[in-house]
């Protein structure tokens, strides 16, 4: 039979005559506890194989739809918070099935569906003030300033006022109810209050007006966009207080002192927020005195969001170096040293030094430009001129410098990525991963980022307690080296201290990164009797001042506060224009996994269809009215590639042999001449050259593009591809927050819808319930987010992190401490400054009463400090027992271990921790003759 023919069959059978049709089946209805249920139910009778294939048709319906109407009471529907602004209302319940509503009929009408829809919708920003970069930057900025403080006091004036009795009376609220409304008010007039002191900063702090106006004369020369959001600018203005603080103390805030959560949906602008307030502070750092140190330290939980942040960040930063260089009129003159990105995120990015003992880095970027590139290019083209940017070893200096090749710019870029090169050179802006705070407990060298510095090269920057950081190159003697005082450079403490997705530090990554960041704050307050102001941003989370607690041990404040009504705050509004729809089926009579793979087979057999048939027939079939040959185009550019979400490698890894082996064989049997191309983006393939080609795939062929893209919980951390607006879950994932950050990923283009298909697993009962319960769910999507699981007080977490804790101690502030402050003469040696790293000089330093600051009582006060247990919040007295205990265990072992040894050792198994994700060491079960099943039980995937 030929196409032709099978179509004219289609047509003529797509409405059979129901006298054909013969389905056995019953309809049950019955009431209980004043609960309607009804059933529709499949029940053929028992027939051999041999009736069966006698018989035409089919014996059993799928996605039918059953329709009741009538009088309904509601349920309460228990994960949406109960909270005036969301509906708690659920009408029905479906069994195998998802429910839709319309409860504005008369009578009320529900309906069974099988493929559930919901849509989010865009969310429109506030654009009746003046935040035009332009203005901001020259001119009546306060002015400017001011016509916004008016506009939010009229808004809570009307909100507390006129809407407050409209509001309480439409939607009936109660007692307890009306409370929160004005709560919610409250917490509005608090933000008033914070940008009004913001206005007042400018106003009385000369130098903080002009690095307000250099920080916006940065963004109008970096953005495409005029001006700001106007949440962005009023974050802005609420946090300068941290920083004018340190100059000002008059000028301080209780909120201070406070971690800060900005919480806005993804893509709303948040890195644009918080860069901002990066960039004023380079400027008000210069301005009153700060002429080199660390500003901001800013960390990601993965290192591919460093890696695509740090494009973001150095453009900023190099525009910026511009101004600060400038003899105009908002120029710096070149006051201070050059603002500087080091990209801190460790040696799976780039080296972490270069020609130690430990390496051959030295000899091989000498003798291969390619090795050179390979291992620390981190950028290709100057984000001021478009230039290509050349990677250069400098062999006198030991360093790798990035050079920008164009005519007129800056040329060496102000961009640091070895480790050591950022411990002796010491740049503005600290950009990387997570993990990296634990290397405190590792490296001396990263006292300098603290400020605590002690020596310093001519050539080679600083150095560390009488040597140069590069003591193998350099030719100066040890006279020629500089000692340096800290209390003699001005404020070196980092002002910022921000942490990205602030929500995926949970579980032991959580325990054992609230250990170190409180120990950072320890390490600041120590040195120079300050702390960094903290600052962290998501797009999903619960109960976050818990979190926060437990994380950095202070208050939280969120940023922006609820507004009056769902879906609307000063800053804007959801519209009506959908941003994003949500599907969902559950496969009947055929396995999870092929229905996944038929599915994407089916899709991109659809696309393919499309890309052969002509404009007008795609029109035509499409319900599209004038639609060219360049738009379908456009058009199958955005939805060519899909996206499938796993919760799990093992699933990830069995689709991806489908793909390769089924899917090709069902594509060559349809008739396509192209198999299904697939590359997997997961944390362990994180490939930059990959989100390129996915988001720009240029001139490349059609039949030679990325059709599909495996990935995990990955791709919801921050990966942003505008090309991405088919994104398809195998089953639903463990966490809300995953599946609302996943999915955020579609649809980021203006205008451009993204679609969202979940493919619920009918043997999971988490499936079963989000399929059964679909359009509840995704009304308020962002307020069914689990509580982030993290305790700081997790028994076994103190097991883990001790050792680094009380190393950082040891070599970042006792190290600088002791070689200031004491001479030892040791046995036959000549008087040196005091080493705590060598052996003899602990052993001395501990063991003589002359030095009382090196004492086990005392550092068991600076540890229970790094573990936040002199901390207003709660503590848990296990701890302190905990912390006494073992640091008598490491006092006791030093004491015998140190007069035999050459550098301070702990006991085996008890080394610092090198990354927050080193867990301990990992086991491989294997089976015996028996226990097979024991085993398989144990590694099985859970259903």
């Amino acid at each position: 039979m030929s196409k032709d023919e099978f179509d004219g069959l289609r047509q003529s059978v797509s409405q059979l005559n129901s006298e054909r049709l013969d389905w056995n089946v019953r309809v049950d209805a019955e009431m209980n506890d004043e609960e309607l249920s009804v059933t529709l139910s499949n029940h053929p009778p028992c027939q051999s194989s041999e009736q069966l294939d006698d018989e035409p048709g089919e014996s059993y319906l799928f996605n039918p739809q059953i329709t009741v109407s009538g009088s309904l009471e509601p349920y309460e529907f228990d994960l949406i918070p109960e909270d005036y602004r969301y509906d708690q209302q659920m009408w029905a319940k479906g069994r195998n099935c998802a429910t839709t509503v319309d409860q504005y009929t008369d009578p009320q009408t529900v309906q069974t569906t099988a493929v559930p829809s919901a849509p989010v919708y865009e969310f429109a920003f506030n654009t009746d003030f003046d935040t035009s970069f332009e203005h901001l930057s020259e001119g009546d900025t306060v002015g400017v300033l001011e016509e916004i403080a008016n506009g939010m006091s009229d808004y809570h004036e009307e909100w507390t006022s006129s809407r407050r009795t409209t509001i309480i009376d439409d939607l009936d609220l109660t007692e307890a109810e009306v409370e929160e409304f004005d709560t919610a008010a409250a917490d509005f007039r608090v933000e008033i209050d914070r940008f009004e002191q913001g206005i007042k900063i400018l106003e009385e702090e000369p130098q903080a007006l002009q690095a307000f106006k250099l920080m916006n004369r940065v963004n109008q020369r970096q953005h495409d966009f005029p001006g700001w959001r106007l949440f962005q600018l009023v974050f802005i203005m609420s946090n300068l207080s941290a920083i004018v603080g340190r100059e000002r103390p008059d000028l301080e805030t209780m909120f201070d002192s406070k971690t800060d959560v900005l919480w806005f949906p993804t893509g709303g602008g948040k890195t644009e927020a918080y860069l901002g307030l990066i960039i004023f502070n380079l400027f008000y750092d210069r301005l009153r005195g700060k002429s080199q140190g660390v500003t901001a330290w800013i960390r990601f939980p993965l290192r591919l969001l460093s890696r695509q942040q740090k494009t973001r960040f150095l453009e900023s930063l190099l525009h910026a170096e511009q101004l600060r260089q400038s003899d105009a009129e908002q120029g710096l003159s070149k006051m201070g040293d050059p603002f500087s990105l080091g990209f801190f995120a460790g040696s799976h990015d780039t080296p972490n030094a270069i020609g130690t003992n430990r390496d051959t880095f030295r000899e091989m970027f000498q003798e291969s430009q390619e090795q050179l590139e390979s291992r620390c290019q981190v950028i290709d083209e100057c984000p001021l001129c478009d230039s290509d940017v050349a990677v250069e070893y400098d062999v006198e200096a030991n360093s790798v410098f990035h050079n920008c090749t164009g005519n007129g710019c800056l040329g060496r870029l102000p961009l640091y990525v070895i480790d050591r090169d950022i411990y002796r050179y010491v740049p503005s802006i600290l950009l990387g991963s997570l993990d990296k705070i634990a290397i405190a407990g590792k490296q001396p060298r990263f006292a300098n980022l603290l400020g605590n510095y002690t020596t310093r090269c001519p050539d080679h920057g600083y150095g560390y307690s009488g040597s140069c950081s590069e003591r193998q190159v350099c030719e100066r003697d040890a006279a020629e080296l500089e000692t340096i005082d800290p209390d003699s450079v001005y404020d070196p403490v980092p002002t910022l201290h921000l942490v990205d997705e602030v929500h995926l530090l949970n579980e032991e990554l959580g325990t054992f990164a609230s250990h170190y960041e409180s120990l950072y704050q320890t390490l600041c307050d120590e040195i120079h009797g300050k702390t960094p102001k903290i600052l962290t941003s998501t797009a999903t989370i619960s109960e976050y001042d818990r979190q926060i607690e437990h994380l950095f041990q202070t208050e939280a404040t969120r940023f922006p506060a609820d507004g009056p009504l769902s879906g609307e705050t000063f800053y804007g509004e959801l519209t009506e224009t959908v941003e994003r729809e949500y599907l969902g089926f559950k496969p009947a009579n055929r396995s999870h996994t092929y229905a996944v793979v038929d599915t994407i087979i089916d899709y991109h057999q659809e696309i393919r269809d499309a890309y052969q048939e002509s404009a007008s027939e795609l029109a035509a079939s499409a319900g599209i009215e004038n639609l060219t040959e360049e738009r379908k185009e456009e058009i199958l550019d955005l939805y060519e590639t899909s996206v499938m979400y796993f919760n799990n490698k093992r699933r990830k890894d069995r689709y991806r042999e489908n793909i390769a082996k089924y899917a090709s064989q069902e594509m060559t049997k349809g008739g396509y001449e192209h198999p299904i191309s697939e590359r997997q983006l997961t944390a362990d393939t994180e490939n930059p050259e990959l989100l390129a080609q996915l988001e720009n795939p240029g001139e490349t062929p059609f039949a030679e593009r990325i059709d599909t893209v495996p990935s995990t919980s990955f791709i919801g951390h921050g990966i942003d591809v505008d090309r991405f607006n088919m994104m398809m879950f195998n089953g639903y994932p463990r966490r809300t927050f995953q599946y609302i950050q996943a999915s955020s990923r579609v649809g980021r283009q203006s205008g451009v819808v993204g679609f969202v298909l979940d493919i619920f697993d009918p043997l999971k009962e988490r499936d079963d319930h989000r399929f059964r319960y679909f359009e509840k769910l995704h009304e308020y999507l962002d307020r069914t987010v689990e509580p982030i699981p993290i305790d700081r007080w997790a028994k076994f977490g103190i097991d883990r992190t001790f050792t680094g804790i009380f190393h950082s101690l040891l070599i970042q502030y006792y190290r600088p401490l002791m070689y200031r402050r004491h001479q030892l003469e040791v046995g036959d040696d000549d008087p040196e400054p005091a080493n705590v790293q060598k052996a003899n000089h602990l052993y001395e330093l501990m063991t003589n009463d002359d030095y009382e600051s090196v004492s086990k009582e005392r550092f068991q006060e600076l540890a229970g400090r790094a573990y936040g247990l002199d901390n207003q919040h709660y503590t848990n007295p296990f701890f302190y027992d905990e912390v006494k205990q073992k640091t008598s265990k490491v006092w006791q072992f030093w004491i015998e271990d140190l007069p035999s040894s050459t550098f301070p050792e702990y006991p085996e198994g008890e080394e610092p921790m090198i990354s927050l994700r080193d867990i301990g060491e990992q086991g491989k079960i294997t089976a015996q003759y028996n226990n097979q099943d024991l085993v398989d039980a144990l590694t099985m995937e859970r259903l």
